[in-house]
This record gives structure tokens, sequence and C-alpha cells, in this order.
């Protein structure tokens, strides 16, 4: 485990080092919450299983929430 104390211009650089952020994954991961969505208006347990399953795209989403706490 990595125990450095960064600074917070070192975090926010190894954060744009470590996260990519393409088109494509934006848009797989606008299909999930589409197909979320559809399955929480039709009350359907296995298509929001599926929507879980579409979007292991974690690091858009984590890139989002670490901007956003930045920012």
């Amino acid at each position: 485990m990595d125990t450095k104390n960064y600074t917070p211009s070192e975090f926010y650089k190894k954060i744009l080092a470590d996260v990519y952020f393409d088109y494509k994954e934006a848009l797989i991961l606008l299909y999930a919450i589409l197909i979320a969505s559809i399955g929480l208006n039709l009350n359907s347990t296995l298509t929001i299983i599926g929507a879980i399953l579409i979007s292991p795209l974690m690091t858009p989403v984590v890139a989002i929430g670490v901007s956003i706490a930045l920012y």
C-alpha cells in the first residue's frame, strides 16, 4: 500500500495520468443508465441487474466524482 502523502497538484496530476475517458466509454455508460431507467420503470429486477453488468466502466464514474470533488 502506498502511504505517500500527495500535494493537491501531485494528486491531480496522478489522477489525470491514471484516468482515461473516451467517448465510447461514455456512450456505453449512457446506454447502461438508459437500460437501468427502463428497468426501474418496468419494475424489472433482471433488467437492472443487466444494466449493472453492462456498466463495469467505473473509471468514468470515478473520474467524474474526483473531478467534482476537486473542483
